[in-house]
């Protein structure tokens, strides 16, 4: 798909890989992004904004980052 939900953005590889594992562990396939210094953890990978829209309150309460959002990716 061309579209995921950005949850978050660490510095530090061992906060991302947590907050990965805490997706993951309630069944949203995280996946890490790297954008510089930093990583970015995504959640899911969708045709469609509107399918990942359908999602995103979920995240934001599994991950308690009210924050999260709808983004295109390349993949």
């Amino acid at each position: 798909g061309a579209w995921t939900i950005q949850v978050v953005t660490y510095h530090k590889k061992e906060h991302a890989e947590a907050m990965m594992n805490r997706l993951n562990a309630n069944g949203i396939e995280a996946h890490l992004i790297p954008s510089g210094e930093y990583l970015q953890v995504c959640a899911g990978f969708y045709e469609s904004h509107d399918r990942a829209a359908e999602k995103v309150n979920f995240v934001r309460n599994i991950s308690a980052c009210p924050d999260a959002y709808v983004r295109k990716v390349n993949r």
